[in-house]
Formats: C-alpha cells, structure tokens, sequence
C-alpha cells in the first residue's frame, strides 16, 4: 500500500470511528434522556390507568419486573426492549415499523363475508325469533353477495372502522398511536402473555392520551395478559356478552413474531363458534316465564339452602349422562345400586330405567314438551311415583306432572328469581337455589345438584362430553330401538357431529365439538370453585375433565359404603330441602310492566329509522341499545329487557354483517332495518300475553 492510500485508508477509517463515535454518543444521550422520561411516562400512564382501568393500576402500581428485560435506545434514539439472549422487539426503527405494519394491516383488510355459513335455522314452533332471524339473514345473504359480484377485481372497499380488533401482542404499544390515527377500532381487545412487556410499554407509551380519546369517543379496549388459549377463549366470550353482535366482524392483528401468539390466534379461530350470543331470545323469554309462573302458582316447591344430614352426605352419588360409555358401567351400577345415590340427567333416566337400575333424582331442563315424550316412553310408569324430579323453574309443567315427587329450582340466567326479588317476594338473599353451572347440557345441572344437595363424594359417570366410539349416545336409552339402531328423528342431533379433537379421560384422544367443548368448561370452573366442599371422580371413558380424579367405578372399594334408606334421603330433599313460595296471578302482571315495554319498544322502532352517517357510528349506536337495556333492568323491567336483548343481538349481528359488506348505502339497508323494527312491533302485540305463551299459544296463533 502507498502512502497515500495509506493516508487515504486512515483517513476513511477515521470519518467511521468519528461516525460511530457520534452514534454512540447520541444513543448515550438519548439513553439519559429516556432514563429521566421513564419516571415522568410512568407517573402519568399510572395515573390513567387509576382513572380508567382501576384493577390494571392495582396490579402495576407497585410492580416488579421478573425478568431482565431492558429499555434502551437503538442507534436512531428509538426506545426498544433487549431481550437477555442479546435480540431486540424491534428493529433499528421501531416507530417505522410500527408504522408500517399498520399500513399493511389496513391496506389488506377487507370483509369477505362467507355467506354459506349464513343458513336459516329451523322453526319447528313457528317461534316470532326464528322466523324474522331467518328471513333477515336472508336479506344479509342477498345483499352481500350482490356488494361481491358489484366489486371488479382491482377495487376493493376501505374500511375506516371494525367493530373488534383481536390484537396479538402489545409490546410497547407504538403501533396503537398509528392505528388510531387512521382507523377505528370499535373494541379492541389486546392479548399481551407478558406482563413485563405491559410494563415497559407504560414506561415509554403514552397510555394517557389514548385512554382519554377512546373515552371521549366511547369506543371499547381490554388488555388480557394469558398465554392459556382455553382461558383466553373463555375471558372472549364474558367480553363479548354485552355487544355479541361485534363478533359478526373482527379483525385480527399480530404485532410481533410468537409461536405462542401464533397458537392463540389459531386457536381463537379454529374455536370461535364456541363463542357465541347466550341471551336467549324473545320466544324462549316468554315461554320460560310462562312456565315458571304456572309452575309456581301450582305451589310446586322450590329448592333451599338447608343442609342435609351428615350421615346422608356421606353417600356417594354418581351423576349419570348419557354418553356411549355409560353401556360398560350398567352392570357396576346395577350392583351397587342400593348403596349410592343415582342421579340420572336427561335421556339417561330411559337407559337406567330400561337396564333395571333404581333411580333416586331426575334432573331436566329443557323446556319443550319433548322431554315428556322421551319420558312417556319409559314402560313402567310407577317408577314415576318413586322417583323424585328436581328442574328448573321454566320446565314444562307436564314434564313435572308426571312426577309424584318433585321440587324446582329457579335458573340463574332467567328472570322469574330477580323479578321476584324486585317485588319482595323473595325476602332472605341467597335462601332460594338458583341454578349456577347448569348450562348447556342437562348433565351439567346434575352435577351441580349433586354438589348443592351438599354430597361429598361425587362421580361422573356416562358423561362423555363427545364419545371415544362410534356411538353418541348409550345404545339402551330413548335415542335407540330395540335393535340398537338409531331413531330417525335423533339421527341428525347437534350432539351426534364430533368434529374436534379433545384428550381422553382414560384415552389420549376422543372427538367432541363446540358444545360439548363449553359444557366441559362449565365442569371445571364447578370443580375448580368448589374443589374443598366435594370430592369429584371422572369415571366416563370420555373427555378429560380438569380437577376430577379419573377413576373407573370398578376401581372403587365399595365394601366401605353401606346400604341407605333411599325413600328417607328423598324424603327430606323434597320436605325439609325445599318449600313453597306465596305469588299469584297479580304478581306477575306487575313484574311485565307492558305499558313501559311498549314505550321502549317505539324508541328502540324510531331511533333505528334514523340511520347515521356512517359504519362506525352505526356500530356505536346499536351498542347504546344494548347499554340502554341492560340499564331498564335497574328500574324493574327485566323481563322485557331479557325478552329484546337476545334476539335483537342476532339481528345486529346480521344488520353490522350488512353494514361491513356493502358501500353502506341507505336504500340497501332499509329493506333489512324494516325488518328489525317489524319484528319489535310484533313483539308489542305478544309481550303482555306472556303468562299465556306457551308451544300450544304459539301454534294457534302464530302463523309461520
């Protein structure tokens, strides 16, 4: 090398050094000046959170990091997090990515809507619900694929709004400040597992200005730190109980790279039709009071909080569905029969019956009349004078009719035990049962009335939740002829289609679906609240169920429990356990208030005629119905506002689908608006008969 391209070399080899030198110092800087801003980001982000989120600023106002996680600056004075093995969240640019990824993310989003999965359901009731639901989604359908066959292939419509954002991962929120500034997220509900992570965010974000904008523009955020997809699932669907309708468009957003993040979105996904609107509807309304005021002025007894004897508590009690694998126990119950208590749910009842097997308490709860055929069909009837029926308070009153012995219960999620309550009627909090834990299957509430009966040692037996056979259902029960061969009227069943995968009991693996998945759910939230009160046993050759002891009734030492008087343990839970409640006819007219019904009715009719001046702020009005009748509910009006939340959640449901698929025009929303209103002035001619709305009322006076 020459002397001059030595001088030349040094002298670019300095300009570097000086270059880096100068970045170094900068970062130096920038590290000094965000060490001074850290203190004064996290005194106002915590101060919002007190406003605002309440709970979040009890959890991180004293918090720790449990990590080594650092905030330093990158080249470009950029905050970033690096990670102990040396890698940063982010790249040399943060706010540019973010930025970035936001742009990606809207100019991508677009509402495709599969309109096959927009079918009628059937009405076999000729039901008001059913009826404008499926002639509704039928103009949903319409509608939306005629917006698709307008769109050419080069155009595409901008969104400006979601009514929820599923966004996986936070990390320091930078992306939140671009996303807001150019989009509308109705509801944004942000899954961030790590809660260091959250943490830094508020040291470097500001939270405070977010915060106060999504107030003033009452939008909706939520922040969930889980890694559990189970659990997620189930905190998406509380979220999701006030503005169901939401559901019908979201959005999907992953900030940063994750497998575990990956999994949760894929999860959330593949099971979001387990998440679903649970409000009932205006039929199902009516026709539980209906019931329940019939039921309670025929002076049928009402379950209480009296305690059993000691003795009887002690008894074992097997709570028995009926899944396939009931089959390879019926000989085990059968010779252990006189020293447990059988608790038979549903349909279970016609295999015990049929196998010779003495049943101590019938659980129903469906309401229709159908539960009394698959009874009727039971060749002994004097077994109805023995056994004692406990259901809820909506039952159909001829299934109780059949029973010598029975007892109700009011269900938790039904109206008759507040209504009650608001009229005095109900004076001692918490005296009456009101059924928890009960839905969505019939073995559900069995297990329930087994732990509230205060029983100790509690199994489970036939409740599969799916089958780990060919069978659905246990081949000696009501779904079933002589033969073995399925009926035809039960062969297309809900619960016969077994899509998913789920683990075993005493397999690796049986197939379920979304149903039997919810009810497992329900299992072992039960157990999981009440795990130091009762002892519970999985002996079902089915789904796993978390927190019960898998334990095959063969394994179980029965020589230790003796024979019991079955007669006097029905005896007392029907006496002593339960008693009569004073209401009559007058009492219920008052809790219908049809006057204020009516008057609600023709606001809810008007303001939907007012059509505003755009998607988002429809979205926003539709969810003021909901927080308006949730609120009637403080001055009485339960029954009414129950009666209209359900169903109008599925027909916003239908109505936010048009809105998200179409160019948002007026005339193509009307026909389907009308519609909705149509259906609310009809109910104005239905509600104050409610005492009378029953299946036959229906029939006879409400054409198809």
């Amino acid at each position: 090398m020459n002397n001059q391209n030595t001088v030349n070399y040094l002298s670019d080899t300095l300009k570097v050094l000086e270059k880096q030198q100068k970045i170094l110092e900068d970062q130096l800087i920038a590290q000094k000046n965000l060490e001074q801003l850290i203190p004064e980001n996290l005194e106002s982000n915590l101060n919002a959170l007190d406003k605002f989120f309440p709970k979040l600023y009890n959890k991180f106002k004293n918090y720790h990091l449990r990590s080594e996680y650092k905030l330093t600056c990158n080249e470009n004075r950029q905050p970033n997090i690096l990670f102990p093995d040396g890698h940063y969240l982010y790249g040399s640019t943060p706010f540019d990515e973010c930025s970035k990824q936001v742009e990606e993310l809207l100019n991508n989003l677009s509402f495709s809507i599969n309109t096959q999965g927009i079918t009628d359901e059937e009405n076999p009731f000729c039901q008001l619900h059913f009826y404008y639901k499926n002639k509704l989604y039928s103009q949903v359908k319409s509608l939306c694929n005629k917006s698709k066959s307008e769109l050419h292939d080069n155009k595409r419509r901008t969104a400006t709004s979601t009514p929820l954002l599923i966004m996986l991962g936070l990390g320091l929120g930078y992306q939140l400040a671009f996303l807001y500034e150019k989009f509308t997220p109705i509801n944004t509900y942000i899954i961030e597992p790590d809660t260091d992570i959250f943490y830094l965010s508020l040291c470097v974000f500001d939270y405070a200005s977010l915060f106060q904008y999504i107030s003033e523009k009452h939008l909706g955020i939520k922040f969930i730190f889980m890694d559990d997809p189970e659990s997620i699932i189930l905190d998406l669907d509380n979220y999701c109980s006030s503005y169901g309708m939401n559901l019908a468009i979201k959005t999907f957003y992953q900030h940063y790279a994750s497998d575990k993040l990956t999994e949760i979105k894929n999860r959330i996904q593949r099971d979001m039709s387990s998440i679903s609107i649970k409000n009932g509807f205006f039929d199902d309304i009516l026709i539980g009071m209906c019931h329940s005021a019939r039921n309670l002025i025929s002076k049928t007894k009402i379950l209480t909080d009296y305690q059993l004897p000691e003795h009887l508590k002690n008894i074992p009690v097997l709570v028995i569905g009926n899944g396939p694998s009931l089959d390879d126990d019926l000989d085990q119950i059968k010779k252990i029969n006189d020293k447990v208590c059988i608790i038979a749910c549903g349909t279970a009842i016609t295999a015990l019956v049929k196998y010779g097997i003495k049943v101590d308490i019938y659980v129903a709860i469906e309401r229709t009349e159908t539960v009394r055929d698959a009874l009727l069909s039971i060749e002994n009837k004097n077994v109805f004078n023995e056994i004692l029926c406990i259901a809820p308070d909506v039952v159909h009153p001829s299934v109780l009719n059949l029973f010598k012995h029975k007892i109700i219960a009011f269900k938790a999620n039904e109206v008759m035990y507040y209504s009650l309550a608001l009229l005095g009627k109900i004076k001692v909090p918490n005296k009456y049962c009101c059924l928890n834990y009960c839905n969505p299957l019939v073995s559900n509430m069995g297990a329930f009335i087994a732990f509230y009966l205060g029983f100790h040692e509690i199994y489970f037996v036939g409740i599969d939740n799916g089958s780990a056979k060919s069978e659905s259902h246990s081949k000696f029960s009501y779904y079933y002829d002589e033969s073995g061969n399925m009926k035809k009227d039960a062969e297309n069943m809900i619960l016969n289609k077994l899509p998913l995968d789920y683990p075993g009991n005493f397999r690796s693996e049986i197939k379920t679906n979304s149903l039997f998945k919810i009810s497992i759910r329900v299992f072992e939230d039960l157990i999981s609240d009440n795990k130091k009160c009762a002892n519970f046993y999985n002996a079902s050759d089915g789904a796993k169920i978390e927190g019960s002891e898998s334990k095959h009734l063969s394994d179980v030492n029965w020589e230790k429990y003796d024979s019991f008087d079955h007669n006097e343990l029905r005896d007392i839970i029907e006496h002593q356990k339960a008693e009569k409640i004073e209401v009559n006819q007058y009492d219920f007219n008052a809790i219908l208030k049809s006057e204020r019904y009516n008057e609600i009715a023709d606001l809810l009719i008007d303001d939907l005629k007012h059509l505003p001046e755009n998607s988002e702020e429809f979205v926003l009005r539709l969810e003021a119905h909901f927080d308006y009748l949730n609120n009637l509910r403080k001055e009485g009006l339960v029954v009414g506002s129950l009666a209209l939340y359900g169903s109008l959640a599925l027909m916003y449901a239908g109505l936010i689908t048009a809105i998200y698929c179409s160019d948002y025009q007026e005339s193509e929303l009307e026909t389907i608006i009308n519609t909705i209103t149509d259906f609310i002035t009809e109910t104005k001619k239905y509600y104050p008969l409610t005492y009378k709305y029953d299946y036959d009322f229906i029939k006879n006076n409400i054409k198809r």
